[in-house]
């Protein structure tokens, strides 16, 4: 069974995690590790290390001159370029990603030329914090590192440092968005921990395209740190349980590099290197393509069924205005005969029709003794409120008991057909299809890959 065993973390492995656990498990547990090479990467490398240089120069009191800033950019892209790097859109050359970079390195250097406001710079800083995190009652001592793109040192305020990330991707976010990252409150932890006299730290993010500079709005002079601290031990324990490591479908699929060993994207990626028609005779195709085809003809069937309801609806109104002007109960016809009858029916107030109501009523019987014979246990809402901890510690120890003694757990498997967007149908879908012959000796056609 696989599990983390190691006790060094940053913020983004712990973010891989939250995003999906399976893509932790083969990067950090099993090692896997892999390149998936883009051109937003490669180009954002690029740029980094242009201003890593340009920084590095400063610290020696030196000021580039955007040409060499440019030309520093050329050299790197020159040096690692290479055919097999991604270009999502194919509309879109190298050169023009290329120009890109150039641009974001002159819209920088143009806004904060030239570089004499008395700042001290540490560029690419490795900062690390130990924490000690308690684990199903287990204890263990751990280590935080981060890697921050420039810290600046304004000359004449001590108390004040100032974090500046580089971002070079084709989003400008919204300001709830930047308020809302978390990896700046884990560097302000760093900082702080880093240099203890720091009463203020200043948060800047350099959109690079847009030629914008954003700020998490937060007090610079707050300290976060308790709950930054708990959101880190919290992000740790959750790897360190894990031992299933899920995988989370998100739009994040779309650029992992271990689709090839997820069973979300496996067969799908096995398929995708096969022929047309080889595509046809795999097992799993056939079988989908089976489902997609009956689907669409169950599809059909339900429309028909619909417009029988309607129909049906229309004669059995017309048979009982029939009845009732001939006064009789029963008419009778040569398939049978349609028997009239009345009969009161109780409705009670739903949640769906009659919500007031139904609260109002709840309200009524809670105050009287019969409230524990009519009332209904509900598991459902049960685990809900355990799983999202609304009770206080002594119910929830309760609630948690009486489950563990009530409640047993089935895992059970349901198929749905997604169909693919913006592709047309399988030619099954506009055909009949024969049913899938497993191979003899086998009891159920093999389903993954």
């Amino acid at each position: 069974m696989d599990f983390e065993s190691s006790t060094h973390f940053s913020h983004s492995r712990l973010e891989t995690h939250k995003e999906c656990p399976r893509r932790y498990l083969h990067r950090y547990v099993r090692k896997d590790k892999r390149e998936r090479r883009t051109a937003e990467t490669f180009l954002g490398g690029c740029v980094h290390r242009a201003l890593e240089e340009l920084y590095g120069q400063l610290q020696h009191g030196r000021v580039m001159p955007q040409a060499e800033v440019l030309k520093a950019f050329a050299g790197h892209w020159e040096e690692g370029w290479a055919d097999a790097i991604e270009i999502h859109d194919k509309r879109i050359s190298p050169k023009e990603f290329k120009g890109v970079g150039e641009e974001c390195l002159r819209t920088y250097y143009e806004a904060h030329a030239p570089f004499d406001d008395g700042r001290a710079h540490e560029v690419e800083k490795k900062l690390s914090l130990p924490l000690a995190v308690d684990v199903d009652g287990e204890a263990g001592e751990y280590v935080i590192d981060g890697f921050i793109d420039r810290l600046s040192f304004p000359r004449g305020e001590p108390d004040l440092i100032e974090i500046h990330d580089y971002k070079t991707g084709a989003h400008l976010p919204t300001q709830p968005e930047v308020d809302g990252l978390s990896q700046f409150d884990v560097y302000d932890l760093l900082v702080r921990a880093r240099y203890p006299g720091v009463k203020r730290v200043g948060v800047f993010l350099h959109f690079l395209r847009f030629g914008r500079t954003l700020r998490p709005s937060r007090d610079p002079s707050a300290d976060r740190t308790g709950k930054t601290l708990e959101f880190l031990a919290s992000c740790i324990k959750d790897v360190k349980r894990d031992r299933v490591w899920e995988p989370r479908f998100s739009h994040l699929c779309d650029w992992c590099e271990y689709r090839d060993v997820c069973p979300r994207w496996a067969h799908g990626e096995k398929v995708k290197t096969l022929t047309h028609e080889a595509r046809l005779k795999d097992g799993g195709v056939r079988l989908v393509d089976e489902l997609a085809a009956l689907e669409e003809k169950k599809k059909k069937l339900k429309e028909e069924l619909k417009d029988l309801d309607r129909e049906e609806a229309e004669v059995r109104d017309a048979l009982l205005e029939f009845a009732s002007e001939l006064g009789v109960s029963a008419v009778s016809g040569t398939a049978g005969e349609a028997v009239i009858s009345e009969k009161e029916e109780c409705k009670f107030p739903t949640k769906t029709h009659s919500p007031e109501k139904l609260e109002e009523l709840e309200g009524i019987l809670k105050e009287m003794s019969i409230w524990k014979d009519v009332s209904h246990v509900d598991p459902h809402l049960l685990l809900q409120g355990l799983r999202e901890r609304r009770w206080d510690p002594g119910a929830l120890q309760a609630v948690s008991a009486l489950i563990e003694s009530f409640v047993h757990f089935v895992k059970e498997k349901h198929l749905r057909l997604r169909r693919k967007k913006g592709e047309a149908e399988p030619d099954c879908l506009k055909v009949s299809v024969g049913r899938y012959k497993p191979r003899r000796g086998l009891a159920h056609p093999r389903r993954y890959p």
